[in-house]
């Protein structure tokens, strides 16, 4: 279901649009986010994905179909390098408010990742990888996003991913911030 609105303000006989005067109050950057995404150098993140259909019941999730479990994917940071040209384009810099993101940096996969299938162990081909913090000004949480692009579709029985791009986002706080959200 997609539901769109459109708030317009009426001043004088000039109406703002709320891309022009609403989003420009929301919509700078957390002005420490050069320093979160420089202090990621080096930064190692170990994955464990666990894919496939959950359902709820009586407001608790369910755990239906087929799973996929990639293992040992590992992902090194680099928090003060720009990513390659050709990275996996990313939702915060290549989108409509690049002004909020720390911009695409670079990564290392230092272990792709496996999966078993009915052949065997079988290797997860991440390609073209970067990763970028997306943080607002005043907002208690930011995003870590890390974007790839999966060179071929990964798949043991229903669960699977398609080929192409690949997103991985977690979210962030300051230990403040998650202080005052306990």
């Amino acid at each position: 279901m997609k539901i769109s609105a459109l708030i317009i303000c009426t001043i004088g006989a000039t109406a703002v649009a709320p891309s022009s005067a609403f989003l420009s109050l929301i919509n700078k950057v957390n002005p420490s986010l050069t320093k979160y995404a420089e202090a990621q150098e080096d930064a190692m993140l170990k994955i464990h994905l666990d894919i496939g259909q959950v359902e709820m019941k009586d407001g608790k999730p369910l755990i239906t179909g087929n799973r996929l479990g990639i293992d040992n994917l590992l992902l090194q940071l680099r928090g003060k390098e720009s990513a390659s040209p050709k990275h996996a384009s990313l939702p915060g810099a290549d989108g409509p408010n690049p002004q909020l993101s720390s911009g695409p940096k670079s990564l290392v996969v230092v272990n792709q990742g496996s999966y078993v299938d009915l052949a065997g162990t079988q290797r997860v081909n991440l390609e073209d990888g970067a990763w970028e913090m997306i943080w607002r000004s005043n907002a208690r949480a930011g995003a870590l996003i890390c974007a790839f692009n999966l060179a071929e579709e990964v798949k043991r029985n229903d669960a699977a991913i398609p080929k192409g791009r690949f997103f991985l986002t977690f979210p962030l706080w300051t230990s403040e911030s998650l202080q005052d959200l306990r």
